[in-house]
């Protein structure tokens, strides 16, 4: 049981790892912060990810 889901796990891990780019520098303003998270949302290969609020300022 526990070796299938090992092994899933480390696909998943493999999979986000080929998929990986840096993320652009650049200064981190409300606008920017904006652009790059509509809505607070961020989508990545599994799901979609709703951030936790005030984001920004932590």
């Amino acid at each position: 049981m526990y070796g299938n889901a090992s092994k899933k796990w480390e696909e998943i891990r493999e999979k986000l790892e080929t998929m990986a780019v840096p993320m652009d520098k650049r200064e981190l303003t409300k606008d920017e912060y904006n652009k790059l998270f509509p809505e607070s949302r961020v989508k990545t290969p599994i799901e979609e990810v709703k951030l936790g609020e005030h984001q920004l300022e932590k």
